[in-house]
């Protein structure tokens, strides 16, 4: 993505750049003079792509100055492209804490003697409870509870606080805090609970089940969300998701979220669920063609599969009502 954004940018492809900058919230920066180019740049990044070099990293990454960001680029070529995807570039401090782990792949042990733990999955439907359930189940004094976004792991937090008290705080990590700092040492932690699971990589819970020695592993779920997606697309994904290794072990199908007909609607794909909501008709179906579709809607979310389709639509000026967005499911 980024080194297309490069190309646009270099062939002075105006129409497609912008629909890209927006996108990826890319900005395209000149190192030497410290010139925006394209975009707005805020806050600090830890690494840049340049295309003499590939990915450079950032001279003062931590933003112990406030001086406009530097980065290590080569002579003779300082333009270079950041994103939201190179604000956090953790892939070596990963792969440094993964080497902390494994054994001697020569012998055959990747994992030295470790014993393996129990895995659980736990399936829920939307809107059936599942964070509740976590809440409900948790224990204070064995167990860590991962999540994948800050934004949700602040959510947990809260929630783990009001019944369990402040001690909870700490018992909630993201999956990247976890891959990146490990554990401290002297923390017991018997259970390790995995919060919307299938958006890891399976070998990610893996090596955070490993760097925990927890005994038991919760893996918390659906089944028919969208799963881990590679944005690098760097090389072949393999063993992604679990279910080559763990089974279902409980289902929670009762949406209390959802309304009586949308439980009806989706029921084709979850086929157990039911609703305890009281609302029985909830939903309207407009039949309208691609034609038809209006542009500027005022609050409308446009959705799509692909980022192909969004930048599409976003060409087309759909999106671009009063709090009006085009987003994909995954992004949604």
């Amino acid at each position: 993505m980024i080194k297309k954004i490069m190309q646009s940018f270099q062939y002075g492809h105006e129409n497609l750049l912008g629909v890209e900058l927006e996108e990826a919230e890319v900005v395209i920066y000149n190192n030497d003079t410290r010139e925006i180019l394209r975009g707005n740049m805020s806050g600090r990044y830890m690494a840049a792509y340049n295309t003499t070099v590939g990915f450079v990293g950032a001279v003062d990454a931590e933003g112990q100055n406030e001086e406009p960001q530097a980065f290590h680029t080569p002579k003779g070529d300082p333009v270079v492209v950041v994103a939201r995807c190179t604000r956090v570039m953790l892939g070596d401090r990963i792969l440094e804490m993964a080497k902390t782990i494994t054994g001697d792949p020569e012998v055959g042990s990747v994992f030295g003697a470790w014993q393996l733990p129990a895995l659980k999955w736990i399936n829920g439907v939307p809107g059936c409870g599942k964070t509740t359930y976590i809440v409900r189940n948790f224990d204070e004094e064995n167990e860590v509870v991962v999540t994948t976004t800050v934004e949700a792991a602040n959510d947990l937090r809260q929630k783990l606080t009001h019944h369990y008290g402040d001690k909870a705080k700490s018992k909630v990590r993201t999956m990247a805090s976890i891959l990146v700092n490990g554990f401290r040492e002297g923390i017991k932690i018997s259970r390790l609970t995995v919060d919307e699971a299938f958006m890891n990589h399976f070998g990610a819970i893996v090596m955070a089940a490993r760097l925990s020695e927890a005994k038991e592993v919760i893996l918390v779920g659906d089944i028919n969300q969208l799963p881990y997606i590679d944005r690098e697309n760097l090389f072949e994904v393999r063993y992604s998701r679990p279910n080559l290794t763990v089974n279902i072990s409980c289902e929670l199908s009762c949406t209390h979220r959802n309304p009586k007909d949308v439980a009806l609607a989706i029921s084709e794909v979850y086929d157990r669920i039911y609703s305890s909501n009281p609302i029985v008709h909830s939903l309207r179906a407009e039949r309208l063609t691609g034609a038809k579709i209006p542009e500027k809607q005022n609050r409308t979310l446009y959705l799509v599969f692909t980022q192909e389709e969004k930048k599409e639509l976003i060409g087309r000026g759909y999106g671009t009502g009063e709090g009006s967005s085009v987003m994909t499911i995954h992004e949604a």
